[in-house]
């Protein structure tokens, strides 16, 4: 998956206006079962100031998710064993207001239309810009802030 620089006119959302509406002791959480694809988003948004942690599998992301907690689940659609759609539904039921990025190529799906209806999630598709992304952080970031315990602090932390 490349993520080229995009060309639209929309101003540049900067890493504080992301980064506002997020807590800082929770990490990102990445779920993506290609390398190249996982690294590059890492590298993207670390260099944005975000933490982040990451899986290759959704039963890999669950045990992280466990021991850190997380602020905003990026997965994608088709994961080897658990797909995205099971992962959102398990972390869901610890905390049902985690916002969530699925990602896929398959954008004519009608899991992924009924996803993003039925489960409020934010769905980017493959290949996408990192325009688009910053877009999908700042409004997964400010549907986590609807709720004033929406797992800040220690919440989902290992102790």
């Amino acid at each position: 998956i490349r993520m080229p620089v995009s060309t639209d006119s929309e101003p540049e959302l900067t890493a504080t206006d992301i980064t506002a509406g997020l807590s800082r002791d929770q990490p990102i959480l990445v779920v993506e079962d290609e390398d190249s694809a996982r690294e590059g988003l890492i590298s993207f948004l670390e260099a944005l100031g975000y933490w982040v942690v990451s899986a290759a599998t959704a039963e890999e992301a669950i045990g992280l998710a466990t021991m850190h907690g997380c602020r905003i689940l990026i997965t994608d659609y088709v994961l080897p064993g658990l797909n995205g759609e099971g992962l959102l539904t398990l972390l869901r039921e610890q905390r049902p207001d985690l916002p969530v990025i699925v990602m896929s190529g398959f954008t004519a799906s009608s899991s992924i239309d009924r996803l993003t209806r039925e489960l409020e999630i934010e769905f980017l598709p493959k290949p996408f810009s990192t325009d688009q992304l910053r877009a999908a952080l700042e409004r997964a970031a400010k549907s986590g802030d609807d709720d004033p315990d929406s797992g800040r602090g220690d919440q989902g932390r290992s102790q």
